[in-house]
């Protein structure tokens, strides 16, 4: 069966579609969006060049110290070579390690190959294929995990960590790029290596935003109180006293993983008799103490008298923990301290008086405080398990007394498992 051409109709070219934004026109709404992480795409190089030999590395930021890498992260490139004469061979070397070690009487150190790869760019085969090209791209892929015996972890960040003791521990997880050009003449054959080091940070967010700053703990538990996460602990007594003990509440928004660029928020409660918060008060120290606040009513109640003095803290620790040998260190070390401010009791509660002629002295009571945590310069890295090394992060409330005296109350130690990612929530402030 035959079609005559003269029946079909004419084609007419359509028209190019309309330039994607991701912000709606007129007529438009966003029915979902996923905050995109900040800097996601970079469109600077990064070169290094050793003789005649250079590597330069596509997707970077401009004027970058290291290349930059996150998760899954593509490693582009071209090598460039002044002179293509008597090259007999370009290798590139992908390689990543993970060393950890013990120092002390029983020393040992072990390193684990987390990224060994090896590719052949360019090799000289037949006279008639020519010199090598002047300009030679490539491309390698951060893998996601890397295999330590028969368990698979996932590939841990660059990061270097040193520490002192009995015994002491280091660790060192790197990454590098390598090309070696090859070459040889008649009588001899040399080698020229050029080295990239790269910076292997993978991004992550929280599952979600964290309580804005500007909103008062008591105003959100109300509306919100799944936002928050308690950690309650007892203050007790020492045997000598005839205290009663102490509770003590620590809130944190629940999400409890924060970017390291982020302030965190927290309260602290203390409940019991009048008598018990009395004598702590009398000798109550506040580290990192606020006195910011133009509100200073009261203030002097939360001065330290007397000797036996108390330390109230908010502190955020970092624990890295090492195992070689069937031997296992760990070092912790203060990464963060929190700001305390006392919160002024309201007009209508009993405790906004606590002097015993007004107040029975056997009354329950409560005090609190408010405050934020936020990294020190210099932490770059969230926490990570890569099987026989590992970093784990908490923020730690404590009341504690000098050790070669005895108080009213034993001291007491709370710790809360947090972890640090690379990015936060969102760029805005998603409450409105």
């Amino acid at each position: 069966m035959s079609m005559n051409a003269s029946v079909l109709p004419s084609y007419t070219p359509s028209d190019s579609p309309p330039s994607y934004t991701s912000a709606p026109e007129d007529g438009e709404e966003s029915l979902s969006y996923t905050q995109r992480l900040a800097g996601a795409h970079a469109h600077g190089t990064f070169t290094k060049k050793c003789g005649s030999v250079s590597v330069t590395l596509t997707e970077q930021e401009n004027n970058a110290q290291m290349p930059v890498y996150a998760q899954r992260g593509v490693v582009s490139g071209t090598v460039h070579v002044d002179s293509c004469h008597h090259i007999s061979e370009i290798v590139l070397k992908f390689r990543g390690r993970l060393r950890a070690g013990l120092t002390g009487s029983n020393a040992a150190s072990r390193t684990i190959k987390t990224v060994n790869e090896k590719f052949v760019l360019w090799s000289f085969r037949n006279p008639l294929e020519g010199p090598c090209p002047y300009s030679i791209p490539f491309s390698v892929i951060f893998p996601a995990s890397f295999k330590d015996g028969r368990r698979e972890y996932p590939l841990p960040p660059s990061y270097e960590a040193y520490h002192n003791g009995i015994p002491g521990l280091s660790v060192n997880s790197e990454y590098s790029l390598k090309v070696v050009v090859k070459t040889s003449k008649t009588l001899w054959t040399h080698h020229k290596t050029v080295t990239v080091p790269l910076n292997y940070r993978p991004r992550k967010r929280p599952s979600q935003p964290i309580i804005p700053l500007n909103t008062t703990f008591f105003s959100s538990v109300k509306v919100c109180p799944e936002e928050w996460f308690q950690a309650s602990a007892a203050l007790k007594c020492n045997k000598c006293s005839d205290l009663t003990p102490l509770q003590t509440h620590f809130f944190l928004p629940s999400v409890r993983v924060f970017a390291l660029s982020d302030c965190i928020p927290f309260h602290i409660q203390l409940t019991g008799r009048l008598s018990s918060l009395q004598a702590l008060l009398s000798r109550l120290k506040i580290a990192g103490e606020d006195n910011s606040s133009s509100d200073s009513t009261g203030m002097e109640l939360f001065q330290p008298r007397g000797t036996n003095v108390m330390t109230m803290s908010a502190t955020v620790h970092r624990q890295v923990s090492v195992k070689v040998n069937n031997q296992l260190a760990w070092h912790n070390a203060v990464i963060g301290k929190g700001n305390i401010r006392a919160v002024p009791p309201s007009f209508d509660s009993s405790a906004s008086s606590l002097d015993s002629c007004e107040v029975e002295m056997n009354s329950e009571q409560s005090l609190d405080w408010e405050g934020e945590i936020k990294l020190r310069e210099g932490v770059q890295v969230g926490q990570f398990d890569a099987g026989n090394t590992s970093v784990k992060d908490f923020i730690i409330f404590s009341i504690s007394g000098p050790s070669n005296c005895i108080t009213d109350f034993v001291a007491l130690r709370n710790a809360v498992p947090i972890a640090f990612v690379t990015d936060a929530w969102s760029e805005g402030n998603v409450y409105g």
